[in-house]
């Protein structure tokens, strides 16, 4: 569990940690603008193809958030520091997406679900 610590919490540990920190800012970037291409009447990406994108991305953080939790020297301490309540709030889409189903309505915000999910997760998901 220390090898998969140090290679998600230190880039200079290794050259695939690097790579994977590489990787992963470019992965948040591209899922801010997938939420954001939703935002603008009529969407420029909608449909059961931004929703598999979506979920895919929200399983994704979930998967990332559980390997640190599980490899942290102290995963009670890192579950309340500032990073893994980011990387907590970065997962919690999924399950707002599967409380209220993963397409998205077409038009204007009109409930609180669909607008956390377009206006929220991308500024929780910056902060990653």
């Amino acid at each position: 569990m220390e090898k998969i610590w140090g290679f998600l919490e230190d880039p200079e540990s290794s050259r695939p940690a690097k790579l994977f920190a590489m990787v992963q800012n470019f992965f948040i970037t591209a899922t801010v603008l997938l939420t954001l291409l939703q935002t603008p009447v009529p969407p420029i990406v909608c449909g059961p193809t931004a929703a598999w994108l979506e979920t895919a991305c929200d399983v994704i953080f979930l998967i990332e958030f559980l390997l640190r939790t599980a490899s942290s020297p102290n995963p009670k301490a890192f579950v309340i520091s500032f990073y893994g309540l980011i990387d907590l709030l970065a997962a919690c889409p999924l399950a707002l997406r599967l409380a209220t189903g993963p397409v998205l309505p077409d038009g204007p915000v009109e409930t609180v679900p669909h607008g956390l999910l377009l206006f929220a997760v991308p500024i929780v998901r910056l902060l990653k």
